[in-house]
C-alpha cells in the first residue's frame, strides 16, 4: 500500500481482518495459528488467546487430524518458489463446546518476507446443507407422510430387482387401495383426510420388516417391495396382515373412522421383469380385490390384465358415447295398482353402441360409477327426462311424474339441489312432476347429511323416494326424520313373493311400515298377474315391471299412453 505510513497500514489491515464477515485462520509454516479474527472466534468458540501459538488442527474433530496435517504440510511444501496459490475444499470443523459442523475453506499460501504462512478463510455452511438436505429429501420423500415417494420407489425396485437376479429369489410389489377414502374427504374434509393418511401410513410401517419398503404413490395409494422371497404365497402372508391391521379403527379429531384397504400383489420375475410392469399389474390386482371383497388382496393373473384392457377401452368408449349422443333414456311404466292406470315413468340410460349395439346397464354403470362418468352421465340423464316430461305435458298426456335416480356420487360430488332447481327452471318443469329415487344403501350409509340434503331438495317441491328399500340397514329413528313420499320396494323381494314365505312377510313389512308412516309405496320388478294381485291386496299403492311394459324410448311410451 504505497504511500501509506507502516503502521497505518497494519491497523488498517488488522481492522479489515476484525471486520470481515468470514472467519480467518493463519497459520506458519509449523500450522501453528498466528491469527485469529473476530468472526473466527465467534464460529468456533475460542478467543484468540485460547488458540494462538496452538496446532491448527484443534479446530476439527480427532479422526481427520492426521490427514489434515499430512495435507498442510504437502500444501506449505509444494514448491516453496512458485507464486501464491490457493485451494479450495470442504472440511470438518470442531467448535469448543464439541459440536461438529461442516465448512467450506479457502486456503492460500503467501510468501512475506521469506517466511510461508497459509491463510485459510472459512465459512459454516451447515444452513446450505441443510437446505440442500431439505431438497433432496423433498424431491425423494413424499411432503405429508415422509414415506418415498414414486421417484425413489422406482430406484428402489430397480436396485430390489437386481439384487433378486443375483440371489436368485423374487421380489413382491403389493399396490394398497383404501376403500371408500374419498368418503371421508367428501364429508370431514381434506385436513381430517390428510391426518388420517398419516396414521395409515405409520400403521402399515409398524407392520412391515425391516428390510420392507414401503412408499405412497399419489391420494390414498401406497406401494410396498418386499424383499428376499423364496415363494410367492409368502406375500399373500403380509398382505393378510396388512388387511387385519385396519380392524382397529382410526381416532381422528374425534371421529371414530374404521377404514379398510384392497391390496394387488405382482411377482418379480413372474409377472414381468420391468417396473412398469410390475407396478401396473400389481395395480390391475388391486381393482380385482376391490371389485371382488373389500378388505382382501389378490395375486396378479393374465387373465386381469385382458379385463383391464377391456375396462379401459369401455371407459373411452363411454366417454365418446357422451359427446356423441349414444347414450338413449327409456322410459318404464308406473301404474296405480288400484286403477290400473299409468301415473308415471321411469327414467332409465341406454348405450346405443355404433358397433357393439345395446350395452346393459349392468355393464356400463359401475364402470361409469368407478371413473366419475355417473356425475356428467345423470345430470344429462336429470335434463333429458325434465324436458321429456314437460313437453308429454305440454301435450296434454296424463303422467303425474318421471322418476330418476340419483347416484351416491351426484350427492358427494356436486351441488345436487342447485343443480335440480337450475334443470327445472331451464326445461320448465314443474317441481311436482320430478321424482328424485335415492337408494337406501346411500342413504344410510350418512344418515344426517341425508337429512340436510332431503330436506333442501324437498324444499324445492319435487317428489322423494327412497330405492331398493329393504336391501340396506335402515334406522327407523333416521327413516322418520327424511322428508320423503315414497318407499320403492326392492324387485329381489318382489319376485318371489308368490312362493317364499320371508319375501312375502318382508313385502307385507314395508307396506305396513311405508303406510304408518303416511307414505306411498311402490313396488318394482312386478312379472305376473299373481304378484300384481298380492300386492293390490295388500294395498300397495304402485308398481311397475314387465307385467305392465319394458323400458321403452320416449315415441313407443307416447303410443302406450294414447
Amino acid at each position: 500500500m504505497m504511500g501509506l505510513d507502516r503502521d497505518f497500514e497494519n491497523a488498517l489491515l488488522s481492522t479489515l481482518l476484525e471486520l470481515s464477515i468470514e472467519a480467518v485462520v493463519c497459520v506458519d509454516e509449523h500450522q501453528n495459528i498466528i491469527l485469529f479474527n473476530h468472526r473466527a472466534m465467534q464460529v468456533f468458540g475460542y478467543t484468540c488467546d485460547e488458540v494462538v501459538g496452538r496446532p491448527m488442527d484443534m479446530l476439527m474433530p480427532e479422526e481427520y487430524r492426521a490427514v489434515h496435517r499430512q495435507k498442510m504440510q504437502a500444501f506449505i511444501a509444494c514448491d516453496s518458489a512458485a507464486p501464491d496459490m490457493q485451494q479450495r475444499t470442504e472440511v470438518v470443523g470442531l467448535r469448543g463446546n464439541g459440536e461438529q459442523f461442516p465448512a467450506e475453506t479457502s486456503v492460500s499460501k503467501a510468501h512475506i518476507n521469506g517466511t510461508v504462512l497459509v491463510i485459510s478463510i472459512l465459512q459454516d455452511i451447515t444452513e446450505h446443507k441443510l437446505a440442500h438436505e431439505k431438497l433432496a429429501h423433498q424431491a425423494s420423500y413424499d411432503a405429508l407422510t415422509s414415506l418415498p415417494n414414486r421417484v425413489l420407489l422406482n430406484d428402489r425396485l430397480e436396485h430390489a430387482f437386481e439384487r433378486a437376479r443375483r440371489d436368485k429369489n423374487r421380489v413382491a410389489v403389493l399396490f394398497l387401495d383404501l376403500d371408500r377414502f374419498k368418503n371421508v374427504n367428501d364429508s370431514l374434509g381434506y385436513a381430517v383426510g390428510d391426518k388420517l393418511l398419516v396414521e395409515v401410513s405409520e400403521r402399515l410401517v409398524s407392520r412391515l420388516r425391516e428390510e420392507d419398503t414401503i412408499g405412497r404413490l399419489i391420494g390414498d395409494e401406497f406401494l410396498i417391495i418386499m424383499e428376499g422371497l423364496s415363494k410367492a404365497e409368502d406375500a399373500g402372508v403380509l398382505a393378510h396382515k396388512l388387511a387385519d391391521s385396519f380392524a382397529e379403527p382410526f381416532i381422528i379429531e374425534g371421529h371414530e373412522l374404521y377404514m379398510s384397504t384392497s391390496i394387488g400383489i405382482s411377482i418379480f420375475p413372474d409377472d414381468g421383469e420391468r417396473k412398469s410392469a410390475l407396478i401396473s399389474h400389481a395395480d390391475v390386482a388391486m381393482f380385482q380385490a376391490n371389485k371382488d371383497d373389500k378388505n382382501s388382496y389378490r395375486f396378479y393373473l393374465n387373465e386381469l390384465t385382458s379385463a383391464a384392457v377391456e375396462r379401459a377401452r369401455m371407459e373411452s368408449a363411454l366417454r365418446r358415447a357422451l359427446k356423441q349422443n349414444e347414450l338413449i333414456v327409456y322410459y318404464q311404466p308406473q301404474v296405480s295398482l288400484q286403477s290400473g292406470e299409468i301415473i308415471g315413468a321411469e327414467a332409465l340410460i341406454r348405450w346405443q353402441h355404433p358397433e357393439m349395439g345395446m350395452v346393459s346397464p349392468a355393464k356400463f354403470i359401475p364402470l361409469a360409477e368407478e371413473c366419475g362418468l355417473i356425475v356428467p352421465i345423470g345430470e344429462w340423464v336429470l335434463r333429458t327426462a325434465c324436458a321429456q316430461m314437460a313437453t308429454w305435458k305440454k301435450r296434454g298426456f296424463a303422467l303425474k311424474l318421471v322418476a330418476v335416480n340419483i347416484a351416491g356420487a351426484q350427492i358427494t360430488r356436486i351441488d345436487l339441489v342447485d343443480l335440480v332447481a337450475t334443470v327445472l327452471a331451464e326445461t320448465g318443469l314443474e317441481p311436482q312432476c320430478l321424482e328424485l329415487e335415492i337408494t337406501e344403501g346411500f342413504v344410510m350409509g350418512d344418515p344426517r347429511h341425508a337429512i340436510r340434503l332431503l330436506h333442501e331438495l324437498k324444499n324445492l317441491g319435487v317428489v322423494l323416494a327412497i330405492d331398493d328399500f329393504g336391501t340396506g340397514h335402515s334406522s327407523l329413528a333416521y327413516l322418520k326424520q327424511f322428508p320423503i313420499d315414497k318407499l320403492k320396494i326392492d324387485q329381489a323381494f318382489v319376485r318371489n313373493v308368490t312362493h317364499d314365505s320371508q319375501d312375502d312377510a318382508i313385502v307385507r313389512a314395508i307396506i305396513t311400515l311405508g303406510h304408518a308412516l303416511e307414505l306411498k309405496v311402490i313396488a318394482e320388478g312386478i312379472e305376473t298377474l299373481e304378484q300384481q294381485d298380492f300386492l293390490r291386496s295388500e294395498r300397495c299403492n304402485e308398481g311397475q315391471g314387465y307385467y305392465y311394459g319394458r323400458p321403452v324410448t320416449a315415441e313407443a311410451l307416447e303410443q302406450l299412453l294414447r
